[in-house]
């Protein structure tokens, strides 16, 4: 019984491992394209689903010095420090067994099946 426990806790700790990797890679990504771009909602946009996707955002903003454009446009959309849950997550709970929402979380700035 203790060793379906420990798997279940080491599937828990993997799974926010890739989560963290994958809200590095989505800051990297999003503070290049500010530094290339300058400050613009539509790079901002996409970023908006869950709270880990916007904090990798805001670093982003922070670092590349529009970080109060950032947060006035969050703001502005509704979110606010206890928004923690991504959206689709609030609208189904089941959606964390789907495999789009699985891609989509782990592999940011590719593209979905819609």
């Amino acid at each position: 019984m203790l060793g379906l426990w420990s798997v279940g806790w080491l599937i828990v700790c993997l799974f926010a491992f890739a989560d963290g990797l994958a809200r590095h890679r989505e800051y990297r990504r999003i503070k290049s394209q500010l530094a290339r771009h300058g400050y613009n909602v539509r790079i901002l946009q996409p970023l908006a689903r869950s709270r880990c996707q916007r904090d990798a955002a805001l670093q982003a903003a922070r670092e590349s010095g529009y970080f109060r454009q950032a947060c006035a446009y969050y703001r502005a959309l509704g979110y606010r420090w206890y928004h923690i849950l991504p959206d689709r997550v609030l609208r189904n709970p089941l959606i964390f067994l789907s495999p789009d929402f699985l891609r989509a979380s782990f592999l940011p700035g590719k593209r979905c099946r819609r």
